[in-house]
């Protein structure tokens, strides 16, 4: 006879105003060194490959397996696609921390970051490409517009790095380097 042990679980539930959210995206990802791997020219702090993901169920709950060292650290990260909701996300966390118990996530609409483009010889920034990047691989740009004024909406709280750009990241481009 052969026992097996099972694979660690992470579980947790999401919910937003209370309610519970069905179908909202959950995701482990593992911690990388900041800087080591590059995506669309922004440095990354987690890995672009999920560990394990899943959905939760209609009560808000989710529980995923984790088949990594116990001093493993992950990101555990919670979207929900066509929302006003941001990204939410823990970590890093060990392993062993992330399965100790229920990780609880509430939703929100997020925060903003906003400003204005103005040039050394003090011409507003109107048409300049600026970008945001917290490390999650989830960087954006946008055209600044009329009097070089630009908004982004629905951040997590967190550090972020707001640059000018070049160009800008179109989905489906993602140059990774590293």
């Amino acid at each position: 006879d052969v026992e097996l042990e099972p694979l660690p679980r992470v579980i947790g539930s999401v919910h937003a105003g209370g309610q519970p959210i069905a179908a909202a995206l959950v995701e482990l990802i593992a911690e990388r060194e900041e800087g080591s791997l590059v995506k669309n020219g922004f440095p990354l702090r987690m890995d672009t490959e999920r560990v394990s993901w899943g959905k939760t169920n209609a009560d808000g709950s989710f529980a995923l397996d984790v088949d990594l060292d116990a001093s493993q650290r992950i990101y555990v990260r919670v979207a929900v696609k066509g929302s006003d909701f941001a990204t939410s996300e823990l970590g890093p966390l060990s392993v062993a921390t992330a399965t100790g118990g229920p990780l609880e996530f509430e939703l929100t609409p997020g925060g903003m970051i906003e400003g204005r483009v103005i040039h050394a010889d003090g011409r507003n920034g109107e048409g300049v490409i600026v970008g945001i990047n917290c490390g999650d691989g989830g960087a954006r740009t946008l055209r600044a517009g009329p009097g070089g004024a630009y908004r982004f909406e629905h951040l997590r709280p967190g550090k972020w790095q707001v640059v000018r750009r070049e160009s800008a990241i179109y989905s489906g481009s993602i140059p990774l380097s590293s």
